[in-house]
């Protein structure tokens, strides 16, 4: 390790790597490493160095931020952000609904960020409140192992979800329309901004969607269902489209 790097308990483990507290210079943050268990396996090493590709590089307020890595190392290793704050599924739980103005704000913030993955080919597969992090002050997505390149949508058709009630229907197989990353960018996008604004998530447990809540708005209304639409077809494509309908006056955003 770094001169000055100070590695404290296990925070969690996944199926290549685990989370450490970390210190160093003083500052909090965490450690994301290759399992002591796995470092003479070539395959999770060579996972764990795809994930490094991934997520090294990325800079963004609203993404966990990776500040240093060694991929060389026997147990390649990223120190990051700090994992282990509260998530915005908890701050709602505890603080329930936030105003329209705020939710918009946080939604133009996320869009942002999903359009940086957007520019270098990649995608966020699993954006929910479970996955974001207060973090220096701010609201991060958690970036491990849920980036990925945007052309791996179509293979991963059908791939079970961590919680389908988050994600976009056409990720189901049986659903007829392809799972591709601008209209999937728009669906995480709606879905946060329903959530901020109290409204649930926008599928039952099965995944099926369902028409969003009232959120009391008629340009709120509207800029969900088009965000949240089932068919993909017909939600703003990438980035720009819905950052867009997301700007203030912009048609179904009236804040």
């Amino acid at each position: 390790m770094e001169p000055g790097f100070a590695v404290g308990e296990e925070l969690a483990r996944d199926a290549v790597g685990a989370w450490h507290r970390a210190e160093r210079d003083g500052r909090r943050l965490t450690l994301r490493i290759l399992r002591a268990d796995l470092a003479g396996r070539e395959d999770a090493r060579q996972l764990f160095l795809e994930e490094v590709r991934r997520v090294g590089g990325l800079r963004h307020p609203a993404l966990v931020a990776v500040y240093a890595a060694d991929a060389r190392a026997r147990r390649p290793w990223m120190l990051t952000d700090p994992v282990d704050g509260p998530t915005l599924e908890a701050f709602l739980a505890a603080q329930g609904p936030q105003p329209p103005a705020a939710a918009l704000a946080f939604a133009r913030r996320v869009c942002d960020a999903l359009g940086l993955l957007e520019q270098r080919g990649q995608v966020h597969v699993d954006v929910r409140p479970a996955r974001v992090l207060r973090t220096g002050g701010g609201w991060r997505l958690w970036t491990f192992r849920e980036v990925r390149a945007a052309d791996e949508l179509g293979p991963r058709k059908g791939s079970r979800p961590p919680d389908a009630a988050w994600a976009p229907p056409e990720r189901a197989a049986a659903h007829p329309a392809p799972w591709r990353a601008p209209a999937h960018l728009a669906w995480s996008v709606g879905a946060l901004l329903g959530a901020v604004l109290g409204l649930g998530p926008p599928a039952d447990a099965a995944g099926v969607p369902r028409p969003p809540a009232d959120p009391g708005d008629a340009a709120l209304a509207a800029l969900l269902r088009a965000l949240l639409d089932p068919d993909p077809a017909r939600r703003p494509a990438g980035a720009a489209a819905v950052a867009r309908r997301l700007a203030p006056g912009a048609p179904g955003s009236s804040h």
